[in-house]
C-alpha cells in the first residue's frame, strides 16, 4: 500500500513539472518579448482593478435581475391579467404619460388611484419617476399610497423621483408624508439614489426633510461615499454639514440603479 501511495505521489509530481515548467517559461519568454505583458499583469492583478471589476460584475449581475423580473412580470401580465377596469387602465397609461387633464376625468368617473401598470409599477410611482409632479399630486389627493412598493425590487415613488433628480416631484411627496427611509432590495434609499446621481437639488430637500423631522439619515455614509466618488465637492459640504459624520469609507458599496 505505501509503495502504491509513493507510486502515485511520484506521477502526480511529474505531471505538474511537466505542466508548470512549460507553463513557466512560456509566461518568462512573454515578458521578456513583450515587456508591457507584465505592465499589464501587474494592473489585473492591483487591489485597485480588482475592487472595479467587483463592482462592475456586481452592477452586470443586478442588471440581468432586473431584465428577467421585468420578462417574468411581462408573462404574468399577458397570461393573468390584472383586474382591472377600463377605466382604471385608462388611468395607468394617462398618468405614465403625464396627462393631467384625462387622469382628473378619468379619477372622476371613478378610476383606482392605485391601479398599475403592466410590470406592476403603481401609476403615481411611474408618474414620479418621470417628473410630472401635477400628476403625482392628484392622484395622492384621489387616495394613492405615497409609500406604494414595487414588488421584488422594492422602489418607492419617492426612491424614483430621487433616482431622476425631479425636485418638483419630491416635494409634492414629501408634502403627502413620504417616508424618507425605506430602501429598495439593494439597500438604497431616496438619499443615496439622489447622491449617487449628483442630483443636488433633490439632496438639499431629503436633508431639510430629515432636519424638520429631528433625525439623522440612516444610510448617511453610504451617500457621501457615493458623493466623493464623484467628486461632488458642493454635495460633500452639504451631507457633511447637515448630518455631522466622521471619517468616509474609502469605496462606495455597490448598488444600482435601474
Amino acid at each position: 500500500m505505501q509503495r502504491w501511495w509513493k507510486g502515485l505521489r511520484a506521477a502526480m509530481g511529474l505531471l505538474l513539472l511537466i505542466v508548470l515548467v512549460p507553463l513557466a517559461l512560456a509566461v518568462a519568454l512573454l515578458l521578456l518579448v513583450f515587456p508591457p505583458t507584465g505592465l499589464l499583469i501587474v494592473f489585473l492583478c492591483s487591489p485597485r482593478f480588482q475592487r472595479s471589476w467587483r463592482r462592475l460584475r456586481y452592477e452586470w449581475l443586478i442588471q440581468r435581475q432586473i431584465e428577467v423580473w421585468r420578462f417574468v412580470w411581462y408573462l404574468r401580465a399577458r397570461l393573468f391579467p390584472p383586474a382591472a377596469s377600463p377605466t382604471s387602465r385608462a388611468l395607468a397609461d394617462a398618468a405614465a404619460h403625464g396627462l393631467d387633464h384625462n387622469v382628473e376625468v378619468l379619477l372622476g368617473r371613478g378610476a383606482d388611484p392605485n391601479t398599475t401598470l403592466v410590470y406592476g409599477i403603481p401609476a403615481v410611482m411611474m408618474a414620479a419617476e418621470r417628473g410630472y409632479d401635477r400628476v403625482v399630486r392628484r392622484l395622492l389627493t384621489a387616495g394613492a399610497h405615497v409609500n406604494a412598493r414595487l414588488p421584488v425590487l422594492g422602489f418607492t415613488p419617492l426612491i424614483q423621483a430621487a433616482r431622476n433628480g425631479h425636485d418638483e416631484a419630491i416635494r409634492v411627496l414629501l408634502e403627502a408624508g413620504a417616508e424618507l427611509e425605506l430602501e429598495d432590495v439593494y439597500g438604497n434609499d431616496a438619499l443615496v439614489v439622489a447622491a449617487r446621481g449628483k442630483h443636488g437639488v433633490a439632496v438639499a430637500l431629503l436633508l431639510d426633510a430629515f432636519e424638520k423631522q429631528g433625525r439623522k439619515p440612516g444610510n448617511r455614509l453610504r451617500a457621501l461615499a457615493f458623493a466623493t466618488k464623484n467628486a461632488d465637492n458642493e454635495m460633500i459640504r452639504l451631507l457633511r454639514a447637515k448630518t455631522s459624520t466622521g471619517s468616509l469609507p474609502q469605496e462606495p458599496p455597490p448598488g444600482i440603479s435601474r
